[in-house]
């Protein structure tokens, strides 16, 4: 599955111009606002509801499913269910950082070719 989404990635950006195109692109159309700290509870997306939204999300399987607690209470050592843990949230990490980039990269895909495939969804 990360192949295909590396695949994914990389024709993506192939095909928009390179990673520092897509990268302009995404900010000239305000999708890149990191560090949006308003408390606002009406704003779309702020660092407070993605940060505690992603850990409720990310988090949950890990603390309350069955099958995940006994895998890691399974192994011969505390620290070697630790370290299972550690391993698992920085390959979670890593996909969720690829899922983010293939919308950046689609993103700029359509901002590009928007006139050719307008047409298309508006006759649906």
């Amino acid at each position: 599955m990360m192949s295909a989404m590396f695949a994914i990635l990389i024709k993506g950006l192939m095909l928009v111009g390179g990673f520092s195109q897509m990268w302009q692109i995404s900010e000239a159309g305000g999708r890149l606002n990191f560090f949006n700290f308003s408390t606002n509870v009406f704003e779309r997306h702020t660092f407070w509801n993605l940060l505690f939204g992603s850990i409720i999300l990310s988090g949950s399987p890990y603390m309350t499913s069955q099958y995940l607690i006994h895998r890691t209470m399974c192994l011969s050592t505390p620290q070697k269910g630790r370290m299972s843990m550690y391993v698992t949230f920085c390959g979670q990490i890593v996909f969720l950082s690829v899922i983010g980039l293939i919308g950046l990269t689609l993103y700029a895909f359509y901002q590009v070719n928007q006139t050719q495939y307008w047409e298309y969804s508006t006759t649906y």
